[in-house]
């Protein structure tokens, strides 16, 4: 019977990629995909999925929870945090390489992280804040195919390994 919980996807993807590492003597490399809520909260010493409904991050935590055991030596892993994502075309064109994708990427916080003005009405701003802030981390398919792809260069290989990153499209210069 096939099941569907992200604990079990993750679990099961994870250890199977743990036990193929293991059979040619040198671990796998990874990328799995969580949510930004796991990231850290800048300024707070929280992370972001502490100040949204659990139902909204339950998976999250779980996938976040099934990897960080998992040392980096037994599965080169990383948790990809995105907070909104979908297809720039609907075509799929096979590129000779991966183009410029124009992601700035951070490790454990987002990536030039901006608060609204809400955060500062009290006992509620941190949350009112959430939603301006995250708006600005949106990406397409496309370019986090093209960030990955990147990493498959033996240089690039262990940038970001055990690390949970998000990413933001580059702000282009104003014309002015």
């Amino acid at each position: 019977m096939f099941r569907q919980s992200p604990g079990y996807i993750g679990s099961s993807v994870s250890s199977a990629a743990v036990r193929a590492g293991k059979k040619r003597g040198k671990p796998l490399r990874a990328w799995f995909i969580g949510g930004i809520g796991s990231l850290e909260y800048p300024h707070t010493g929280y992370r972001i999925q502490d100040y949204m409904p659990y139902w909204t991050t339950h998976h999250h935590r779980v996938t976040e929870a099934t990897l960080k055991p998992i040392s980096v030596n037994d599965l080169e892993w990383t948790l990809l945090c995105v907070a909104m994502m979908w297809p720039e075309s609907e075509s799929r064109d096979v590129l000779p390489a991966p183009r410029h994708h124009g992601l700035v990427v951070g490790a454990q916080t987002p990536p030039g992280w901006q608060d609204h003005w809400s955060r500062i009405v009290p006992l509620v701003g941190m949350y009112l804040n959430l939603f301006p802030a995250i708006r600005s981390y949106n990406t397409v398919l496309e370019d986090v195919a093209d960030l990955i792809a990147e990493q498959f260069d033996e240089t690039s290989r262990k940038q970001f390994v055990g690390e949970l990153i998000g990413m933001k499209k580059e702000k282009k210069p104003k014309n002015g």
